[in-house]
């Protein structure tokens, strides 16, 4: 049965590839790309094929990072941008815009940015002990500070500078940094490891703070894995911008499915969250062509209705 299950998930995911690759501005008979010698080599190779492999990698980060935050702070609503880790990232963009620095130091400043944040909350709430109320309240301040600092530049700069930056963090895989794609997969995935071979650990903290301690899950391995799913969560950003609700929606869903065991939530997140945002990329590119919407616009109303689904679902709201 397990084989099925996998065997019809790799042919869905097969699907969406042939499907993401066809659509965009213009259909493109994507067979006929392949199997014959067409001048549309080049849009669907050079452009589409990168872009898509590229929304793979940010969704599958985002969906394994959020699985993990979710356990950290043990509340399934919880998403990776929660610490603050968007907001240093957003600072590190908009200096570097604002410098006209090249592409290169645009995802830079962007990587560093949201790694600096989440080690500056991990280091701030570990000192008298750490709690999770604790780090949300730290990354909560930060993210104020941060914010207003971003403000200020735009205060400063010019509409086009203000226009470029709000395009990168608006979450957006059209601007072209295909060339990142390689070094972005590895790193990602030596994080991907670190927090599947943490599965146990993972299982432990989810049931609470007091729970795993009880069970022998170190300081050592919290901060490891803290730091794993805040180095996710940068790559994502570096490469697409702040791309919400694709860490909270992947592994609710998958946890819905296939239970809330790590060592099938985290893979399977990660999937999960790659093909939904493939499939958000593809909608943008071609609903409204030969204009385009930002992947960060479209995962933005998808992650709101299915936000209020789920509280109205829990008697939240009356």
């Amino acid at each position: 049965m397990k084989i099925f299950k996998l065997s019809v998930l790799f042919l869905l995911f097969l699907l969406l590839f042939f499907f993401a690759l066809s659509f965009g501005d213009n259909y493109i008979n994507i067979f006929s790309v392949i199997f014959e010698n067409s001048s549309l080599n080049d849009i669907v190779f050079n452009f589409r094929f990168p872009r898509v492999i590229m929304g793979f990698l940010v969704g599958a980060s985002l969906g394994t990072s959020g699985a993990a935050f979710q356990s950290i702070f043990k509340n399934p609503l919880a998403d990776p941008y929660i610490v603050g880790i968007s907001s240093g990232a957003a600072f590190g963009v908009t200096i570097s815009v604002v410098l006209n620095l090249p592409l290169f130091f645009v995802v830079l400043f962007s990587f560093v940015g949201s790694m600096v944040v989440a080690l500056l909350v991990l280091y701030i709430s570990s000192n008298g002990g750490y709690s999770s109320s604790k780090v949300l309240l730290v990354g909560l301040a930060i993210s104020f500070i941060l914010s207003s600092a971003v403000l200020l530049l735009y205060l400063f700069s010019n509409s086009d500078d203000v226009h470029k930056a709000l395009m990168w963090l608006v979450g957006n895989l059209s601007i072209s940094r295909f060339s990142l794609i390689p070094y972005m997969s590895i790193l990602a995935f030596i994080a991907f490891l670190v927090l599947f071979f943490h599965s146990r650990q993972l299982d432990i903290l989810s049931f609470g703070q007091t729970f795993s301690k009880n069970l022998g899950v170190s300081t050592l391995s919290l901060r490891i894995i803290f730091i794993s799913a805040s180095f996710l969560t940068s790559i994502s950003i570096s490469l697409g911008g702040v791309v919400g609700f694709v860490g909270l929606v992947a592994p609710h869903i998958v946890r819905r499915i296939f239970g809330p065991s790590h060592n099938i939530l985290i893979p399977f997140s990660a999937l999960f969250g790659g093909g939904f945002l493939i499939i958000c990329d593809t909608f943008g590119r071609s609903i409204v062509s030969p204009y385009e919407i930002p992947v960060g616009i479209i995962t933005g109303f998808i992650g709101g209705i299915f936000f209020l689904t789920f509280i109205i679902r829990k008697g939240v709201v009356a």
